[in-house]
């Protein structure tokens, strides 16, 4: 049975990061379009569940160009920009991260090493 892939700080794969880049991206939009998971869904055509894995991540490893191209057309951005993906957007996405990690455990916190 396949286990479920965390990504972490720590995770150093390029398509990893990519992928949770990607999947903020459309998060983010979605947010600033002021669209809940379900409208937004509804609008591509694929289930809540479904979209939920896509804007956490876990799900973009078998996403189809279409879905890709939907959600992009839903969202009002063009697939170009959505893909692409820079150096603010690999921020956004480490600082997310990282809020949600301190989030998950508040006593890391504490011990969390000092730069």
């Amino acid at each position: 049975m396949p286990t479920k892939r965390i990504l972490s700080l720590q995770d150093n794969s390029d398509l990893s990061n990519y992928f949770f880049c990607l999947a903020r991206k459309i998060s983010n939009r979605r947010r600033q379009l002021g669209l809940s998971q379900k409208e937004l869904a509804h609008r591509t055509g694929i289930s809540c569940g479904y979209l939920g894995k896509l804007e956490s991540g876990v799900g973009l490893e078998g996403m189809s160009f279409q879905v890709l191209y939907t959600i992009s057309t839903q969202i009002h951005m063009p697939i170009h920009h959505l893909v692409y993906i820079n150096n603010l957007d690999k921020a956004r996405a480490k600082s997310y991260l990282r809020k949600r990690i301190l989030m998950a455990n508040r006593n890391w916190i504490k011990y969390a090493p000092r730069p």
